[in-house]
């Protein structure tokens, strides 16, 4: 009859014999699982388990290889539309200054406003004034500029429209020169780089005053 130390001795050797055999089940399961969905083999050897994992070095290598060419591209192509969107809010504009107030005018108080809100950055209203002014059919150069600028400006920029206005007065107005140079920078933001690079020569090759931001957009087109 067998003692009691002889029956707990018994009763671990069984337990490691489970333990060990649990553990190599899992441990062959792992390993299968390496190789079916990583490609990913165990080897062998005399002291100890190996993983050879270079399937996903050369993977891994790839993808960051990738990876950062993607995000140079993105930079460089975009750093033209950044230095555009720059440019647009830097470039330094006063507003019409002929613009007096007139309490008599609904016309002339939409003006005010319009050119109130231009020159203290809330685009929106300015937008909202100014169109108000061309379905009026009163407005002048000015209210067309200051509109296609502050649609280059507002929060939800619009190009489309900052083209349309901008390039009938680049042609001949009063605003000429700065409608010229903003025209170049909505054509950036719009995608239409062909348009713009030609527009930043015209403005170079005419020493116009903004000769130098030209150059510069144009270097970036480039």
């Amino acid at each position: 009859m067998k003692t009691q130390n002889q029956l707990l001795r018994e009763e671990r050797i069984n337990e490691a014999i489970v333990n060990d055999l649990v553990e190599k089940n899992l441990r062959n399961k792992y390993s299968q699982t390496l190789k079916d969905k990583y490609q990913i083999e165990r080897k062998e050897s005399k002291k100890t388990s190996v993983y050879s994992i270079n399937n996903v070095m050369k993977y891994a290598a790839v993808f960051f290889v990738l990876a950062g060419a993607f995000i140079a591209f993105q930079h460089y192509s975009n750093n033209d539309v950044n230095t555009a969107q720059a440019y647009v809010q830097s470039t330094s504009l006063l507003g019409d200054q002929s613009v007096q107030r007139k309490d008599d005018s609904y016309n002339d108080q939409l003006r005010l406003n319009a050119n109130y809100g231009f020159v203290n950055g809330d685009y929106d209203a300015a937008i909202q004034n100014f169109e108000k002014l061309i379905f009026s059919k009163s407005n002048s150069e000015a209210d067309l500029f200051y509109l296609g600028v502050s649609y280059l400006r507002a929060k939800n920029q619009n190009a489309t429209k900052a083209i349309e206005l901008l390039s009938g007065l680049a042609t001949s107005s009063t605003y000429q020169s700065e409608a010229t140079w903003f025209l170049g920078l909505a054509y950036v933001i719009g995608g239409q780089d062909a348009k713009a690079a030609s527009t930043f020569e015209n403005i170079i090759n005419t020493n116009d005053t903004y000769a130098k931001e030209a150059k510069v957009m144009l270097d970036k087109l480039r």
